[in-house]
């Protein structure tokens, strides 16, 4: 087959999407080489990726992910004559090219008020024809697969569950001990607690500083929090600030914004504990990748956290500051507790390669390339 893939994305530094492209651009084309790859992306991504003999980048002449999906798209379709176009979240119509569509999370959709904007109405009014009219969707958990194909009533084989994976070149255990670059580079002079994702409500971040006010204070301000990742609002960013001030902890919160690769592993190595306080994930990768540095993960009880990390993690009752307190207590004051999640925490991260990915939707185009053989 010929396989197109919409890869606008790279290049623009917004997390787990961008991560999940890149390897899949990267590793496909070798898991299933026996298909012509179409690549599109935009001119600040193209450089960084490497043609192959069955692989060829092309860069569209708008960057406008709108008039990319609504104009360019179906007639870069035709023109490259492909026979599959795997797209993330939203699909045009394209007559005569077969769309595999990527499903991270219906969030927008099931959380509109922490989802608001121009885009994201537009993701609520589109996604459902695009998940009905594509030939297979794919997701990044059995719990994303299972909302699907209730929500949508598909049949169950249209549906494929794909777990992420992990760069195990890049997120694994560090020394012994904080890093010296890390508490250097961000300023960070204590011990301290790490957050990594978005800042935005979905994520839990005002009941995370909520909680961290009963643990500072319960450990005489020994400990700090620290926040990394991209600010999608500023008025959220605003109102976080404000809470930390009214709370007495500000001057203990460190945001450092967004963080590259190599910086976020500094983190993971110098950081004692790892939170992740989400409301909602189709997967949560920063956890897992916490997990794959060695160190000790608390999370929300919710059920993407529980099909990835039951036995793993220390987990909190998801709308509680006291429980997610008490569980960063716990763990903070319990070395026992602390190795005995590292290791299992490290064995779970074992399990999820992006190897394993590429492996899996090879896997899936040859059963499309099947449903297609005349």
């Amino acid at each position: 087959m010929r396989i197109g893939i919409d890869a606008h994305v790279l290049g623009k530094g917004i997390g787990g999407v961008e991560r999940y492209v890149a390897k899949l651009v990267q590793l496909l084309p070798q898991a299933a080489p026996e298909h012509e790859y179409v690549v599109f992306t935009g001119s600040a991504a193209a450089g960084m990726l490497q043609p192959a003999g069955n692989v060829r980048i092309v860069v569209p002449v708008a960057s406008d992910p709108l008039v990319q999906r609504s104009v360019l798209l179906p007639w870069l379709s035709r023109r490259h004559r492909l026979d599959v176009l795997q797209v993330q979240r939203i699909s045009p119509p394209l007559p005569g090219c077969k769309v595999v569509l990527t499903v991270h999370d219906l969030l927008p959709l099931t959380c509109p008020a922490d989802h608001r904007g121009f885009r994201n109405m537009l993701i609520r009014l589109l996604t459902p024809a695009s998940i009905r009219g594509a030939h297979r969707v794919i997701t990044v958990s059995l719990t994303m697969a299972a909302q699907i194909t209730r929500l949508y009533g598909l049949a169950p084989g249209r549906v494929a569950a794909v777990y992420n994976g992990v760069d195990h070149d890049l997120f694994k255990p560090g020394s012994i001990g904080a890093d010296a670059s890390a508490l250097s580079r961000f300023n960070i002079g204590k011990p301290f607690i790490l957050y990594v994702g978005a800042m935005e409500p979905r994520k839990n971040l005002a009941l995370l500083l909520e909680a961290f006010k009963t643990v500072h204070d319960a450990l005489d301000g020994s400990v700090v929090l620290v926040m990394a990742g991209m600010t999608r609002s500023a008025d959220y960013a605003a109102d976080l600030a404000a809470r930390a001030q009214n709370l007495g902890i500000a001057g203990a919160v460190h945001s450092t914004g967004f963080v590259t690769d190599a910086q976020c592993v500094e983190l993971l190595h110098a950081a004692r504990i790892f939170v992740a306080p989400s409301r909602g994930e189709g997967f949560d990768l920063p956890p897992l990748e916490a997990m794959a540095c060695g160190v000790p993960v608390v999370c929300s009880d919710i059920d993407v956290h529980r099909e990835l990390f039951d036995g793993a993690a220390a987990f909190f009752a998801t709308d509680s500051a006291q429980s997610l307190a008490a569980a960063l207590r716990q763990v903070w004051d319990s070395a026992d507790m602390r190795s005995a999640l590292q290791q299992q925490g490290f064995a779970t991260a074992q399990n999820f390669t992006w190897e394993n990915t590429a492996c899996n939707l090879a896997n899936l185009y040859r059963s499309i390339a099947a449903d297609l053989k005349p």
